[in-house]
């Protein structure tokens, strides 16, 4: 009865968050991004912390390698990782759920030119290189049917 009061007043004392924060390890696909910035922030502010949760953020190479993290167990959650190469890797069995949603679409998938290349619109596209980050990314996945859509070779 001694120790349980003792531990009381102690965690008392202490605040009880603090005595029992559980790690959480998050996976970033890239420092910086104002989308993945919520983690960062929240960080900061310290509202991970005020609700028992020590953030532990790990940055990736980009889409691919943050489902790998997930996959092999290195971190428990991610975000930001592109939908279609999520859809995909669990297609394949990977053991992934999509747990949330932070946005509807591909809002962060960018396509843009040199200024000097002449390249005004996507048609203008036609027989030129297009890249993506990764075989198999959402830039990847979605690059292609927008090219098919406008008959376009790149």
């Amino acid at each position: 009865m001694r120790k349980q009061m003792l531990l009381a007043a102690t965690l008392g004392f202490m605040g009880f968050d603090a005595a029992f924060a559980e790690t959480l390890k998050v996976a970033l696909p890239q420092k910086g991004n104002w989308d993945t910035g919520i983690v960062e922030y929240g960080v900061k502010a310290g509202i991970f912390k005020d609700a028992g949760l020590d953030i532990d953020i790990s940055y990736t190479a980009g889409g691919a390698a943050t489902v790998q993290a997930v996959i092999s167990g290195s971190v428990d959650v991610a975000m930001q990782t592109g939908l279609l190469g999520l859809i995909g890797a669990y297609a394949k069995g990977a053991p992934v759920r999509v747990i949330s949603s932070s946005m509807t679409g591909s809002p962060d998938i960018y396509w843009y030119a040199r200024a000097d290349k002449g390249i005004k619109s996507l048609k203008d596209a036609n027989d030129k290189t297009m890249s993506f980050s990764a075989a198999g990314s959402s830039s990847h996945l979605l690059g292609l049917p927008l090219l098919e859509a406008n008959k376009i070779k790149a």
